[in-house]
């Protein structure tokens, strides 16, 4: 399988990934954005609420799937880019929703090609319009993200709870590593 120059920054709900991929891009990275959170909050704009958003999971993770398949298909795979969460995130919510995952989103699962994947460790949950989940579920559903990702078999690096500007230098040097091995 061919190999991507692309990097994915993941965890749970309110780990700090967005952040991190915020300072990245000021930095000239170039990043792609979280597609559940840009999904969520589209729709709450054309006015509907969390509740009916969230009222069928599979609907609402089929949608997320489909918009992380268009996104990866313009990226180029030779252009180091850092995600925001990425396509085997879809499948953790799944299993954190119980909801069998249909074969089109584990064969793509089964091709993910990312160059390595940058799990953040878990921070105190903060709620805002988009992010309901309580401490409990965000605990759950960063577990399912990890073995998900850990079961790809791609490098995976633990990000340590730290200040946002040592999560940034801790993520680059283990890229810049990486170039060079």
């Amino acid at each position: 399988m061919k190999q991507t120059n692309w990097y994915v920054i993941t965890g749970g709900p309110c780990s700090g990934k967005t952040t991190v991929v915020e300072i990245l891009k000021k930095k000239g990275y170039k990043t792609a954005t979280e597609i559940g959170r840009h999904y969520i909050a589209s729709r709450l704009t054309s006015g509907e609420t969390i509740e009916q958003i969230n009222a069928d999971p599979a609907k609402k993770q089929e949608d997320i799937f489909q918009l992380h398949v268009r996104q990866e298909a313009t990226l180029p795979e030779n252009e180091h880019i850092f995600f925001d969460r990425a396509l085997p995130d879809v499948l953790a919510y799944h299993d954190f929703y119980d909801a069998s995952v249909p074969s089109h989103m584990i064969e793509a699962y089964k091709n993910s090609k990312y160059r390595m994947i940058f799990y953040f460790e878990q921070l105190p949950m903060k709620n805002d319009s988009v992010r309901v989940e309580s401490d409990e579920d965000a605990k759950a559903i960063a577990s399912y993200i990890y073995k998900r990702y850990k079961a790809l078999g791609i490098p995976m690096v633990t990000v340590p709870v730290m200040d946002i500007d040592a999560r940034v230098k801790f993520v680059l040097k283990h890229i810049h590593q990486g170039d060079h091995k």
